[in-house]
């Protein structure tokens, strides 16, 4: 089961990595200001807002607690027990998602965001699954599992309402990844 863990880690982080590199890569314009308004109606985008930053506040509450090899007691958040290619990727697929609900970016495809959403849950799921199945007299605490709630929401809002701005992925990019016009 540990195994299983560090195998989903390194998959979503590439998975995260890639998406996040593709994003930044082909489109990351600001909204114009009509663009922008649209995008900031609605309850569940601004939801979906405050559980993006909400899970990069709680990457520094405490995940894990235990004792340590030589008998101290150590409690940790996300930034000290997990790798740093974890809890970076996760604050920057948040924090993506995060400007993409408040209208600061564009949106890229659907498929991209899909994949950044299930890289983000699957990224804090695995560590989870690999601090729960350690052997080294630590165990998770509560906000480990709140991180991972708020992470699925954050992550459910931000494909919702993509998909449901998407006709289809050129008028959502403002035309193609070049800004020009569909058609």
């Amino acid at each position: 089961m540990h195994d299983l863990g560090f195998t989903l880690v390194r998959l979503a982080w590439l998975c995260g990595a890639g998406a996040l590199g593709w994003d930044l890569a082909r489109r990351w314009v600001p909204t114009d200001g009509a663009r922008r308004e649209a995008l900031r109606r609605g309850r569940a985008r601004w939801v979906g807002v405050a559980a993006e930053v909400l899970v990069i506040v709680s990457l520094w509450l405490p995940w894990v607690e235990g004792t340590r090899p030589d008998g101290r007691f150590r409690a940790g958040g996300a930034w000290a027990e997990l790798d740093p290619f974890s809890t970076v990727t996760i604050a920057l697929l948040a924090l993506t998602g995060a400007l993409r609900l408040g209208g600061v970016v564009r949106p890229p495809s659907h498929v991209v965001v899909v994949v950044e959403a299930g890289a983000m849950v699957g990224l804090v799921a695995a560590n989870l699954l690999i601090q729960s199945t350690t052997e080294r007299g630590s165990h998770l605490l509560g906000w480990a599992w709140v991180t991972l709630v708020l992470a699925v929401v954050g992550a459910a809002i931000d494909v919702v309402t993509t998909a449901r701005r998407s006709g289809s992925s050129a008028e959502v990019a403002g035309g193609d990844y070049g800004g020009r016009p569909p058609g």
